[in-house]
């Protein structure tokens, strides 16, 4: 068993892969947008924003309503993000704002979604929501990201098409649809069949609707834009969720002791650390990341309290389960079906401790040590020689001094 941590410590650089999205290629897919929402993009049309930080969203939310506006229409701007935000409107129209997505800057108004309106129903009987300033205009455009969902699995995944589903149905859309999901067996891997029932009766409702679905590349960089017809959303978040898994970020290494990750919160994945990256997804794939233990030492600013996704970690600290908004987490664990994934781990008074008490479980092995989820191009690794590192593809910044921990049991090396 380890019982320290050992030397030498290296902090080092990975290049990621970069595939940026040409300027040419965005402008078409934002015209293309517009053109297949005609003849309604001559009337009140609503863009449907998600809560994630995308890549260039204001610039892509102000791009789409300026072509909006030459086309003849009067956009406006509607949250689409389920139960985030705290599931108010006032807190979801605050997460536009961190986004950078405001009246002033997209050059088009914020319509807060007040009510929802029940428009259909789930083949067990719970209700199809919609926001009623959708459901009043005449045009919808839907914008999201195609990627790895956080808790289910299958061919169809986040997108467009749970971005309906889910994120306009708001709180109480995004629980019964979970519910709905469970119900027919298991929620993590039921998406696609709920999905293939209610995205047909959602469109049939709504106004026209097309979409605009984006793919990042390991650097979080926009790589691909294209847009969807209605009709078509599925199959396109089916056919780029491949691309989008193909470009996912990933570990400079992938087994280990001890995975320290500094921060987690709802701004770098939708569990706080993505578990794609740390390799507790559902549906692990063989061959992914393993760690005998995950430390998470840190809420990020970001989060706003939220913790949901904590348990994918097995043990943290007391100064993170301080931070906790316990009620808005409690909120987005009802509503994402998986409330197990608040628990909280071992706990322990200082990062000292809490490795230390964590590498006495593990097999010998590397430790690493990242920022969060997003931020995987530079780490800190322990246990693994410089020709090894430099064997794989790692650039050695620099041989980290003793000692790793000041007086107070925190870590001096970190990325905060």
């Amino acid at each position: 068993m380890n019982s320290e941590l050992s030397p030498p410590l290296f902090r080092v650089h990975r290049a990621p892969e970069r595939h940026p999205i040409s300027e040419i290629a965005l402008r078409d897919a934002i015209g293309r947008t517009v053109a297949l929402l005609a003849p309604a993009a001559k009337d009140r049309v609503a863009i449907a924003v998600p809560s994630r930080g995308i890549d260039r969203l204001p610039e892509l939310v102000a791009a789409l309503a300026t072509a909006l506006h030459d086309a003849g229409a009067s956009p406006f701007i509607v949250p689409a993000m389920g139960s985030h935000g705290g599931g108010a409107p006032a807190g979801q129209v605050e997460q536009l704002a961190r986004l950078g997505v405001e009246a002033a800057r997209v050059g088009a108004p914020i319509l807060v979604p007040e009510d929802q309106r029940k428009v259909a129903r789930h083949d067990s009987g719970p209700p199809l929501l919609l926001p009623a300033p959708v459901l009043d205009a005449q045009g919808l455009v839907l914008i999201n990201r195609v990627k790895l969902h956080t808790l289910f699995v299958g061919p169809v995944q986040s997108g467009l098409s749970k971005m309906l589903l889910f994120g306009l149905g708001g709180a109480l859309g995004a629980e019964a649809a979970h519910a709905h999901a469970a119900s027919i067996g298991g929620s993590t891997q039921r998406l696609l069949p709920v999905l293939e029932k209610a995205v047909p009766r959602l469109l049939d409702a709504a106004p026209p609707t097309v979409g605009l679905a984006l793919v990042e590349d390991e650097t979080h960089a926009l790589s691909h834009a294209e847009a969807s017809a209605g009709a078509d959303l599925l199959d396109t978040d089916r056919r780029l969720l491949t691309l989008a898994a193909q470009r996912h970020p990933r570990l400079p290494i992938a087994r280990g002791a001890l995975l320290i990750v500094e921060e987690i919160g709802k701004e770098i994945s939708g569990t706080g650390l993505d578990p794609h990256v740390i390799g507790r997804s559902v549906g692990r794939r063989p061959g992914g990341p393993q760690f005998d233990a995950i430390l998470a030492c840190a809420l990020s600013r970001g989060t706003h309290g939220n913790a949901h996704g904590i348990a994918l970690a097995d043990h943290t600290l007391e100064s993170l389960v301080g931070q906790i908004d316990r009620e808005v987490t409690a909120l987005n664990g009802r509503t994402s079906g998986a409330p197990e994934r608040g628990k909280i781990p071992r706990t322990h008074e200082t990062e000292e401790l809490a490795v230390l008490a964590a590498l006495d479980r593990c097999a010998p092995g590397p430790v690493l040590q990242i920022r969060n989820t997003l931020a995987l191009s530079d780490a800190i690794i322990g246990g693994v020689s410089a020709s090894v590192l430099a064997a794989i593809g790692l650039d050695i910044i620099e041989k980290l001094p003793e000692p790793y921990f000041d007086q107070a049991g925190s870590l001096i090396h970190r990325f905060e």
